[in-house]
């Protein structure tokens, strides 16, 4: 895949292509997939799983994230059901 800026035109229309088709397969089922609202650096995020890893307490945190967003696929966040 390389960096940003090697990545060539075809992978660009790939990568439009395959959002178009998540979305209307979405769309069939009743969900709507929204990007995000900012793009964020996950340095931090990472840093922090590592440390919490490496001292023994990474599954709890993780049991604790899963259970304040009410799902167990970390993923289903960014789908929500359409108003009908």
């Amino acid at each position: 895949m390389g960096t940003v800026e090697q990545r060539t035109p075809h992978f660009w229309r790939k990568v439009r292509y395959s959002y178009m088709d998540a979305r209307r397969y979405a769309n069939a089922q009743g969900l709507t997939i929204k990007g995000p609202r900012r793009i964020y650096d996950a340095f931090y995020a990472s840093a922090g799983m590592l440390f919490a890893q490496r001292h023994g307490f990474f599954a709890a945190i993780m049991k604790r994230f899963s259970d304040a967003s009410g799902t167990t696929n970390s993923n289903s966040t960014s789908c929500r059901k359409s108003a009908a």
